[in-house]
């Protein structure tokens, strides 16, 4: 899927770190989720620190009493350091039975503003077996960079392995996972396809497989749960006050609002409602399972400008929106679809641009917007024009020739036709009639063999068959003298190979003295 900008939830007070911790094997040591809504500053850093950032792990090897180790921790990202040198702990009461001593740690390089800390374990008067427990506690980093941080242990029995831009070999070594960032709260949009084919075989009235209906868009809400608190810049914890559920989008949004931009004039109601003419958000691609009231869309027009028609549809939550809207419950629109139905009107080709924004309570504020591009609605065609056909009943003889220059068959063959003042109709090639050899008529084929072409066709049978279809259109130029005086254009459309289909107009002078093709 393609990634677009996200937008995110924080707390208006603190940088609002959200973190989930957990337990893992191979070390124990405790992961810390932070979610991507961060602002990290990647000059000065921002500090991280609390209770939840403790590593925990074994020894791993065993240690005479009055011998000294050194254990050398590295974070895997050079844009995490060290703000402050953590206290290490080794807990000798962790084994069974317990062991009487002491041990002490003290830092030996590194820390502050490094990606390492390298500490000295000196025992006094207990041996060290390797499963006693280490902590590694009071952890607080600078992040550069929302980059994943693991997190290394190493053992050695000398400080000289231990220390330097190229330590050793370790006695022991373990490592994990530290800090992940993830999204808790996002939202995203995207195009459902590429294109959504109209069917010109349908007079560009259907798309394709004989539907009315189309999906445009795919909408995201993305909700982590887990046990979310929240960590202030000086490292306090923050409680967070939404009751006693966690810090997901139900209790924080009040509403999510999509506006699409585009042409919506074959779905054009005075009123959108469920029936045909509409838009709204589905839970699936077959547009079979609307999420809710709320989540029917409302159109609303430019009067100069139908390409600049929006829909809005704004998606509320019932614990805490006061939004007109009836609510619908936000949980319920993951990976939902933006649907429209036409209205029988011929559908134009058009492209969408999709924006989400959200509305949260106090003390959080909504930061960025999502803006995406949704899915074009394109005809599954290939087209061609005749920029200048002769007056019709004229004092010359002009015809169109349509040819298929591909070996597949062309299929569905449209034909439109302009007038002087924009005027068009739309009908299928077969509706023309014209006079065969035999001086009977006939109709011209709706499907075009590999290379073959149509009959040359009169352009008093092309505008016959344009005003058959539609009996006000008109080729009356604008001087209203009631002459048919104006002159014609013609687009040809039909299911064919790209760039396989071809127009020529002919000109044949009254005394067949001379012809112009063009």
């Amino acid at each position: 899927m393609k990634r677009y900008k996200v937008t995110h939830i924080m707390n208006k007070k603190q940088i609002g770190l959200i973190l989930v911790a957990g337990l893992f094997c191979a070390g124990a040591n405790a992961q810390v989720m932070l979610a991507g809504e961060n602002k990290i500053n990647t000059e000065a850093g921002t500090p991280v620190s609390g209770d939840i950032f403790e590593a925990t792990g074994e020894i791993g090897a065993f240690i005479a009493r009055q011998d000294r180790y050194f254990v050398r921790f590295e974070l895997s990202s050079s844009k995490a350091t060290f703000a402050t040198v953590p206290t290490l702990t080794i807990a000798l009461d962790s084994v069974t039975p317990n062991i009487a001593g002491t041990v002490t740690a003290n830092r030996v390089e590194g820390g502050i503003g490094k990606s390492f800390v390298v500490m000295s374990i000196d025992t006094t008067d207990a041996d060290i077996t390797s499963d006693v427990e280490w902590t590694l506690d009071a952890l607080s980093l600078s992040l550069k960079s929302e980059d994943d941080v693991d997190i290394t242990y190493k053992l050695y029995s000398t400080s000289a392995g231990a220390t330097g831009p190229k330590p050793g070999t370790p006695a022991f070594s373990s490592d994990d996972e530290l800090i992940r960032f993830v999204n808790a709260t996002s939202m995203k949009g995207e195009a459902t396809t590429a294109t959504a084919n109209i069917d010109v075989g349908a007079s560009s009235e259907k798309f394709e497989n004989d539907t009315i209906t189309t999906p445009i868009m795919e909408i995201n809400i993305l909700n982590t749960d887990g046990d979310q608190v929240a960590i202030g810049v000086d490292g306090a914890a923050i409680n967070v006050d939404v009751g006693d559920d966690d810090l997901t989008l139900e209790t924080i949004v009040d509403e999510i609002k999509l506006v699409v931009e585009g042409n919506f004039e074959a779905v054009k109601e005075d009123t959108v409602t469920k029936e045909e003419g509409k838009v709204w958000l589905d839970e699936n691609k077959e547009c079979s399972t609307p999420v809710g009231n709320a989540a029917v869309g409302k159109l609303a027009y430019d009067k100069d400008d139908v390409n600049k028609s929006t829909a809005t549809i704004v998606i509320a939550n019932e614990g805490n929106s006061d939004a007109e809207t009836d609510g619908t419950y936000l949980g319920d629109i993951e990976e939902a679809y933006l649907c429209i139905t036409t209205n029988g009107t011929s559908i134009p080709e058009s492209s969408y641009e999709g924006t989400l924004t959200m509305t949260v309570i106090d003390p959080y504020e909504a930061i960025d917007e999502d803006t995406f591009d949704g899915s074009m609605l394109q005809k599954n065609t290939v087209a061609v024009y005749e920029n200048f056909l002769l007056t019709p009943e004229g004092v010359f003889t002009n015809m169109v020739r349509v040819t298929n220059t591909s070996n597949i068959e062309a299929s569905n063959i449209m034909v439109t036709v302009f007038n002087d003042e924009g005027d068009n109709v739309e009908f299928p090639l077969s509706a023309i009639e014209f006079e065969m050899n035999d001086g009977t008529m006939g109709n011209v084929s709706p499907n075009l063999k590999g290379g073959a072409s149509t009959p040359l066709i009169d352009i008093n049978d092309l505008y016959a068959a344009a005003t058959d279809e539609d009996e006000s259109f008109s080729a009356i130029d604008s001087n209203d003298d009631g002459k048919v005086d104006g002159k014609l254009r013609v687009k040809v459309e039909a299911n064919v190979r790209a760039d396989s289909l071809d127009i020529q107009a002919l000109t044949l002078s009254r005394d067949n003295e001379f012809f112009l093709v063009y």
